[in-house]
């Protein structure tokens, strides 16, 4: 980090605002000077209300890191996948990429599997996979996720309704009789399986982009940082 660098009134506002959430308690907000404050000047302050050297530096750093870009995959208007990335400006060191495994199986409650291939590190569980790996511009942190069983059980409960209705319709056409009450139970049983699986959607898909959001937030931090020594 460029310790000349001179951050302007919003981006001091927005430094200690994130060194505030990254510990406990809430700090008083520092007085702001004109023309802007270097990194030296804000450790200065933010010592004097509480907040360390490092804590300033860290949330000082995540401010110049470049904007993540989260999507969601959907099917049938709803989401059945996530996935966010986040530009690096390093690599992880040995350290960070077990702080962040350590980090991944604490928030998705998962040991998941770890995998190494050159420069590319890998932590899955399932559907679920986040991975540094090297770009033509420097590195990123690329996680992704989505929900294997919504498709057949979807699909399947949207089948028994559409059966249902086949049949209803045969009975019709044909003046074939066939058990109406078994046809009602039959349709509320698809329909049952596909709309609790498509209610559930939204909230799982907010959960898990609000959970890689925060990892992406911290290892961005981290890595606008020099690495820590060996």
């Amino acid at each position: 980090m460029n310790d000349d660098r001179r951050y302007d009134d919003t981006e001091v506002e927005e430094i200690f605002r994130r060194a505030a959430e990254s510990r406990e308690g809430s700090p008083r907000q520092p007085a702001l000077s004109p023309g802007g404050l270097t990194l030296r000047e804000l450790q200065e302050i933010g010592e004097e209300v509480g907040l360390s050297k490092e804590v300033v530096a860290r949330a000082a750093a995540s401010v110049d890191v470049a904007p993540a870009s989260s999507g969601k995959v959907r099917a049938l208007g709803v989401p059945v996948g996530v996935d966010h990335t986040v530009s690096l400006s390093r690599p992880l060191v040995d350290e960070e990429w077990e702080r962040l495994v350590a980090r991944l199986r604490d928030t998705f409650k998962a040991p998941g599997q770890v995998e190494v291939m050159g420069r590319l590190r890998q932590w899955s569980n399932g559907n679920l996979r986040v991975s540094v790996e090297p770009t033509e511009s420097g590195y990123q942190l690329r996680l992704h996720t989505h929900k294997g069983s919504v498709r057949p059980l979807v699909g399947g409960g949207l089948a028994l309704v559409a059966l249902a209705l086949v049949l209803v319709v045969f009975s019709l056409m044909t003046g074939r009789e066939v058990d109406a009450m078994g046809m009602v139970m039959l349709a509320i049983v698809g329909g049952g399986m596909a709309g609790v699986n498509l209610i559930q959607l939204p909230g799982w898909a907010a959960t898990r982009a609000r959970q890689m959001e925060e990892i992406g937030e911290t290892v961005a931090a981290w890595t606008a940082l020099p690495p820590p020594p060996e």
